[in-house]
């Protein structure tokens, strides 16, 4: 309740906040006085100061930073008082902290009671424990006192901590007025080199073009602490207009100064502005030289190449160094032979021509790293990619030290590389076999976690194996499902339990049902249950500010260990984040098993195709299904939890037949494979082996293989590799079906046709098959999501038979009018959308008079909606129209309601009946009936309204307000939300025009 009104943050909610104060005790008190203090609400702060003296220090700390968020000057001496008697010092209640937040919060109230909170810290806390707090104390001075606070700042400088000088400084450059650069400057012309630099450096942070002169001038100082700073400063403030002033400082650089230059050079010069740097390449001291090629280096200089390749033989190993560093920024595809004979050593700088490479000598690790940084530069610049290791692969063949070049393959890539590596590593070749196997683990890409999954069983290579494929599947861009795929089939292994907690919680990076399912299992495990907790709860929570929680049975039974689960420090604060999702997540089934992992129960054996049985008695269906399910008994059992197929015999049917829905199923194929899955008895979703190309399976699995009309061919090849899971997710609603394969959508809704008699639609309902085809296959966690229940499964032939009608498809707003961005159709369900922007109205395309209204609804904790009859399209429904309202009224938001505004009311004409609510996040279902005067509201069966309206306003309205809509004899039909997420389905309406 109380995270309710902080999202709420009315005055009302402040009131039930404070009302809820005086009554509370324990924890609850103490969640009450954050939330006041987060709504920093001023009718709270006498209550609050009464408690500022409590023994109880956690309340006390709760209370004083409530007092300091809503800032009244009436609460100084309270808050002033209490870090006195803390010594000024941090304590648990954090009195001081406390006081510094008021500082900045009374500011805008009252400057003089913030400054004298500033002054007074600052006095009591100069010592060298204390000054983080004096420098804070400072800090909010300078925000509320600006120029005129300069005094303290200049004073500050003199101090003889450096951290409190700039601290203080960070402040001073946000201050620009009247002449405080003069004064700055006359500052720094008194102080030591050390303050005085710290003083350019912040003149060059505030970027104030009156400091130049002075910044120039100490571009010369004898001191290189100032000539760094001046650099910098004159960088900042100039960009790359500052490169002439600062290039002729290099000439003197020293081996202190000149990594500073280059690093100050390197972020203010750009490619295009490093001809006067080369230019004076030759005049440079070491120092000074080695400093230009860092420089020229970072910034890609290819162009420079002729400059730079002589210096990797100079005599200096300062700018030797430099320069073969500088090599992966400047050489190109046409340096590769010569940087290859480089990173052997086979050459020696006497045997090429000055613009060559020379040798580098085996034993400088950090040469041949740079050699290598610089292969894999050139190498990265060849096309097509597969092309890239192709000179290396060449070298490395008569090289003298081949483990250099092996070392050099994960980072150049391409198939010819990782080829390489998996025959190096099966060579007999010891050295080699290391070599290739480090690249194997540090391989950029996903393509060699394969090969390290197979390498992990030789203890050996296993830990490094392990932390290869675990890095390169979590840091890949491969799709969630296809990592899901991959941390299950590690975990299949049974890992020790270190590598099986790596795995699950690696499940947490991947957010998918599929990835909450395999985290769930381990919930009963004594062993992995506290990780999985904390994985299966984030899985299953909305991440913050989306729309991505998980929902459903499963879901919900799952949280409902995750409570059992949790502990640690945060376990209270998780717990509850876990009670209030599980209040508000939709109460829908959500996904259900199709399949039990243990036995074919929900399923039978396939008789005839759907025309064929529609036509046949019950007595012939019946023995059929029977001789059916005897022979899938035989063809179809139950394997290591999956359902295999013995490549005999027919499909295995659901008992269940289904309309529009969502399912999720992995699936293995062997050689030569052929199979798919039936949707409605219709085939089919295609699976089969991309290597028979001669009935063109190479276009890969997933399409809709019986369509002529439609796209047949998925858009994209996303198939495993035979012998290895995948993963479909198949949405269905209406005739239009999409298809994600492996995490990659390869149909996207697109016109399934009827196989059976393509002169008609797809059948409304039906099973969903799994197809025999003559080979091996196996299924694992299928699961079905029903989805558009609404119209299409709760409309009953009863009510059909009675006269309703369906006003909503559970698909689009076919029918309907008015605010169509606010309101969206999700899961079968009309939602609204307070992010939207749009608060307006949708009304029903028609417009009634007498009517039965029938709909469903889900209330979030707040929800604020209403259901307009007989309204216009604009205005004011509740009043040119009339409004049956649609309210969570038990929340404590609205515990002050007047009668006429509870749910189910004709707002402001005639109260409801309360007690029928179901609890926030259950469905419930309503009816309106409406006749001439006669309204009558029946909520879950229970009758909240039962009246008339023209006696119900004979005295005038409850409200005391102009309802002219109670004169209007029809109108549209609307859904009035505010600001509040509501869902509304399973919408019809029965006509009574003219039946009065």
């Amino acid at each position: 309740a109380t995270q309710l009104m902080l999202s709420v943050k009315t005055p009302a909610a402040q009131a039930a906040l404070l009302d809820a104060l005086d009554r509370a005790q324990g924890p609850g008190r103490v969640t009450i006085v954050k939330a006041l203090g987060e709504l920093a609400a001023p009718a709270a702060n006498a209550r609050l100061l009464k408690l500022a003296g409590d023994p109880d220090w956690a309340l006390r700390r709760d209370v004083l930073a409530a007092l300091a968020r809503i800032a009244s000057p009436e609460s100084y001496s309270t808050l002033a008082g209490a870090a006195e008697k803390a010594g000024f010092r941090y304590e648990p209640a954090n009195a001081l902290g406390a006081l510094l937040e008021y500082a900045k919060r009374v500011g805008p109230k009252s400057a003089g009671t913030a400054e004298k909170v500033c002054r007074l810290v600052m006095e009591k806390t100069d010592d060298p424990e204390r000054l983080a707090s004096r420098a804070a104390a400072l800090a909010v001075l300078a925000d509320v006192r600006g120029a005129a606070a300069l005094p303290e700042l200049l004073k500050a400088v003199d101090h003889n901590d450096a951290a409190y000088r700039n601290a203080a400084l960070l402040k001073a450059e946000r201050i620009r007025a009247g002449n405080t650069v003069d004064q700055w400057v006359a500052k720094a012309k008194k102080v030591d080199a050390e303050r005085r630099a710290e003083i350019i450096a912040m003149l060059g942070r505030q970027g104030d073009a009156t400091a130049l002169p002075f910044i120039r001038s100490s571009l010369t100082a004898a001191e290189p602490e100032v000539m760094l700073a001046a650099a910098n400063a004159l960088a900042h403030v100039q960009k790359a207009k500052a490169v002439p002033d600062i290039l002729p400082l290099l000439k003197n650089a020293s081996a202190q100064t000149a990594p500073r230059m280059a690093e100050i050079l390197g972020w203010t010069i750009d490619e295009k502005g490093l001809d006067p740097l080369v230019a004076m390449l030759d005049s440079l001291q070491p120092a000074g030289k080695a400093a230009a090629l860092t420089v020229i280096g970072s910034k890609s200089g290819r162009r420079f190449a002729p400059k730079v390749l002589p210096l990797t033989s100079d005599g200096n190993p300062e700018v030797r160094a430099a320069a073969v560093k500088a090599l992966a920024g400047v050489v190109g595809p046409e340096h590769l032979p010569a940087l290859l004979k480089m990173l052997d050593g086979s050459a020696g700088p006497q045997a090429q021509p000055a613009t060559a490479l020379p040798a580098v000598n085996g034993a400088d690790a950090a040469y041949v790293a740079d050699v290598q940084r610089a292969v894999v530069a050139a190498a990265s610049l060849v096309t097509p990619e597969d092309a890239r290791a192709t000179p290396v692969l060449a070298a490395m063949k008569t090289a003298s030290h081949p483990e250099r070049f092996v070392e050099v393959l994960p980072q150049v890539g391409g198939k010819p590389a990782l080829t390489a590596l998996v025959e190096l590593f099966e060579g007999s070749n010891l050295t080699l076999k290391a070599a290739a196997f480090r690249g194997l683990a540090q391989w950029r890409g996903p393509e060699a976690a394969d090969r390290l999954f197979e390498v992990y069983t030789d203890a050996g290579f296993r830990d490094q194996a392990f932390a290869g494929f675990l890095r390169q599947i979590s840091s890949s861009t491969l799709p969630d499902e296809q990592k899901v795929l991959a941390f299950r089939k590690a975990l299949s292994l049974n890992p020790p339990a270190r590598e099986r907690r790596q795995l699950i919680r690696a499940l947490e990076r991947a957010k998918t049902f599929q990835s909450f399912l395999v985290a769930a299992s381990y919930l009963d495990d004594a062993d992995m249950r506290g990780d999985a907790a904390g994985v299966v709860m984030r899985l299953a929570l909305p991440t913050p500010g989306a729309r991505d929680g998980l929902s459903g049975r499963i879901v919900r039974d799952a949280l409902g260990k995750v409570l059992q689960v949790l502990e640690g420090p945060e376990a209270e604060y998780e717990k509850e984040n876990v009670r209030t999702y599980l209040r508000t997540m939709p109460q829908d089934e959500g996904f259900v098993p199709l399949f039990n992992g243990k036995d074919l129960t929900g399923w039978k054996g396939l008789v005839e195709n759907p025309i064929v049985r529609a036509k046949m008695s019950p007595q012939e269906l019946a023995k059929g299904q029977a001789e059916a399910d005897a022979k899938a008994a035989t063809n179809w059992s139950v394997r290591d939890g999956s359902i295999v197929f013995n490549g005999k015999g027919d499909n295995l049917c659901t008992v269940k037949d289904y309309g529009d829905f969502e399912m999720m199923v992995d699936w293995r194929i062997t050689k030569d494979g052929d199979s798919g899955i039936y949707l409605r008895g219709t085939p089919q979703v295609q699976i089969w082996d991309p290597a028979r190309k001669d009935v063109g399976a190479e276009v890969g699995s997933g399409g809709l293989y019986n369509n002529q009309k439609n796209p047949s061919k998925p858009l994209v090849f996303a198939d495993n590799p035979v012998g290895e899971w995948n993963t479909f997710r198949i949405r269905m609603v209406g005739d239009k079906v999409t298809v994600f394969l492996n995490g990659d959508k390869v149909v996207d809704n697109v016109t399934m046709e009827n196989y059976w008699d393509r002169s008609q639609p797809i059948f409304p309902r039906g099973a969903i098959e799994l197809q025999a085809h003559g080979t091996d296959l196996a299924f694992r966690d299928i699961y079905v999501r029903e989805l558009g229940a609404g119209a299409a499964q709760a409309f009953t032939a009863e009510e059909q038979a009675q006269g309703f009608v369906p006003l909503f498809n559970g698909r689009d707003f076919e029918g309907w009018i008015g605010n169509r961005t606010g309101y969206k159709v999700e899961d079968g369900a009309i939602v609204f959308d307070p992010k939207a922007g749009d608060r307006t109205n949708l009304y029903t395309g028609k417009e009634y008079s007498d009517f039965q209204f029938r709909f469903e609804f889900q209330l979030t904790p707040g929800a604020n909606s209403g259901v307009g009859i007989r309204a216009p399209k604009e205005g004011d429904a509740a009043y040119v129209g009339m409004e049956i309202q649609v309210l969570d009224d038990t929340a404590p938001v609205y515990a002050k309601l007047e009668p006429y505004q509870y749910h189910g009311s004709v707002y402001g004409i005639i109260p409801a009946k309360r007690g029928a609510l179901k609890p926030v996040g259950e469905w419930n279902s309503e009816e309106i009936f409406i006749q001439g005067s006669r309204i009558k509201v029946t909520l879950n069966g229970t009758v909240i309204v039962d009246g008339d309206l023209v006696e119900a306003t004979r005295n005038g309205t409850m409200d005391h307000k102009d309802h002219p809509g109670l004169k209007r004899t029809s109108g549209f039909i609307g859904f009035l939300s505010h600001d509040t997420v509501v869902r509304f389905r399973n919408i019809r309406i029965k006509d009574l025009a003219g039946q009065r």
